[in-house]
């Protein structure tokens, strides 16, 4: 609940009479807005104890939900083994658990950003297109002052936020700031009985004079994130023409998602913006859609890269697959990456082998067929209770038939599997 102040400024004249009916009503009216304020900081405190209780206990529920459903992996994966049928592994670049790199050469280690779950080439330099950070405090200051955005429901002729009770249009500058603590949250009321089971905004926002135009990395963090859909993301060199949309930017209840393109002219970004997962508030159909951050970056990445190199030379990582207890790897019979690697062998290079190094490797993408195309499964021996999948990376020259990978920038790891068979180790 707003509390309102009723204290009013009591004018003394200079040299002047004091009226002691005056003096007395302004104490009071002080004393009383200071007795509110204190009653709401109270009623505020014990809000926020129930609010981090109830948050506490949640989470605290999630984290036992979390570790059933790994354990109900782990028991899968043992009753699949003793079945003798395949067992499956996957690993997504969304933490480090089981990743190591080879060498200690920090400039060659690949760049794993497990914010978007992406493993790329290491960065030398980045420039952001719509803020900087001071070298002096650190702080976040904008490129410019002044920032030209528009925001509009009205798309080929229907307004999607139309007969709303009530409009909060928030500020779609906190998108671009920087500041992953301010979002751009729009509001957008019904009335609970409404028949309105969506709403759609755009938003198009020009890239500031003073930087430099040349981009190669959009990124998006939706708010809320996984329950906004992004239903277009498109960048124009110019200030009046046609946009390029990114087709993988496409999603329901999108994720905070980073995506690479050649290095080019970017005048404007254009995303359209979906919310379908309303809620109820006081007594209202509520969607609540917006933004934490729309950036554009110009990235250097290191194209250090030779195909006769030892591994630790190259951009190289590895990942540790283990066998469930009791069982050593047999075959091989299924490798898959997202995306998919086939699409630019040429970029990413992976190996199996049974040693962290890379020693006794039992697979190669660059010369072998992929393991699901075979009639027998790649032999693993039967004697290890661990593989190694080794991951290199060089940079992209030239843009891949199908479009999966674009010219002039890194290639993307997001996950890795595997489907293999075991043998007992008794």
């Amino acid at each position: 609940m707003a509390v309102h102040l009723t204290t009013e400024r009591m004018r003394v004249p200079k040299n002047g009479r004091l009226n002691s009916a005056d003096v007395n009503k302004f104490v009071d009216s002080t004393i009383t807005d200071l007795q509110n304020m204190t009653n709401q900081v109270n009623i505020n405190e014990v809000s926020t104890e129930n609010a981090l209780n109830t948050v506490l206990r949640e989470m605290a529920n999630l984290k036992q939900r979390v570790i059933q459903l790994e354990d109900s992996g782990f028991y899968d994966d043992e009753i699949r083994a003793a079945q003798n049928l395949r067992v499956k592994a996957f690993k997504a670049m969304t933490d480090l658990k089981n990743i190591s790199f080879l060498g200690t050469n920090d400039a060659t280690k690949p760049r794993i950003n497990t914010l978007f779950g992406q493993a790329t080439l290491p960065i030398n330099a980045i420039e952001n297109k719509f803020y900087t950070n001071s070298i002096i405090s650190g702080s976040i200051v904008p490129v410019s002052q002044t920032l030209n955005t528009e925001v509009n429901s009205v798309i080929d002729g229907t307004d999607y936020e139309a007969g709303h009770v009530k409009l909060t249009e928030g500020n779609p500058k906190n998108a671009f700031n920087g500041d992953n603590q301010s979002y751009w949250q729009r509001k957008v009321e019904f009335d609970l009985n409404s028949d309105v089971e969506e709403v759609i905004v755009d938003l198009v926002v020009q890239v500031p004079d003073q930087a430099n135009t040349e981009a190669n990395i959009v990124y998006i963090r939706p708010y809320p994130v996984a329950q906004v859909d992004i239903l277009n993301l498109g960048h124009s060199g110019s200030l009046s023409g046609a946009f390029t949309y990114i087709s993988q930017a496409t999603k329901d209840n999108a994720k905070d998602s980073r995506y690479f393109i050649s290095t080019q002219s970017v005048q404007r970004l254009h995303i359209r913006l979906r919310q379908r997962n309303w809620y109820e508030e006081n007594g209202r159909k509520v969607f609540s859609y917006g933004l934490q951050e729309l950036g554009l970056q110009l990235v250097e990445f290191d194209k250090t890269y030779s195909a006769s190199a030892n591994l630790s030379n190259n951009h190289t990582f590895v990942t540790k697959f283990t066998c469930p207890e009791g069982y050593r790897f047999k075959g091989l019979h299924m490798f898959n990456t997202s995306p998919n690697y086939i699409a630019n062998k040429n970029n990413m290079h992976f190996k199996v082998a049974l040693g962290s190094d890379g020693t006794n490797t039992k697979w190669d993408s660059d010369i072998n067929t992929p393991p699901e195309n075979l009639v027998q499964p790649i032999d693993l021996g039967g004697s290890s209770t661990e593989i190694y999948v080794i991951s290199t990376l060089n940079y992209i020259k030239e843009t891949d038939p199908i479009g999966a990978f674009f010219a002039n920038t890194t290639p993307v790891l997001e996950s890795i599997g595997l489907q293999y068979s075991v043998v007992s180790a008794s």
